[in-house]
């Protein structure tokens, strides 16, 4: 059901400590990756390992915050396949 609600706003920006504070009291979602985009926008992985919601939230220079993608059946790995290039 929390999945459905920010699935539901997906492609929807607002003010990015509001996305926060949905992400952590409505999904029950947590950070899980972060990672610097073109732009110097920031991406962001957000996840709830209770109700398995997930959502991709792209975070812009100006302070707000784009729902990009969400989901369900999130699964975190205990082992992560390494990246080509970067050791295992």
């Amino acid at each position: 059901m929390a999945a459905q609600t920010v699935a539901d706003q997906t492609g929807v920006c607002a003010d990015g400590a509001k996305v926060v504070d949905c992400l952590r009291s409505k999904c029950g979602e947590r950070r899980r990756g972060v990672g610097v985009a073109e732009g110097q926008r920031v991406m962001e992985v957000w996840a709830s390992e209770a109700s398995g919601s997930w959502t991709i939230v792209m975070t812009l220079p100006d302070g707000s915050s784009c729902l990009i993608a969400a989901g369900e059946d999130w699964e975190p790995l205990a082992d992560p396949t390494p990246v080509a290039g970067r050791g295992a």
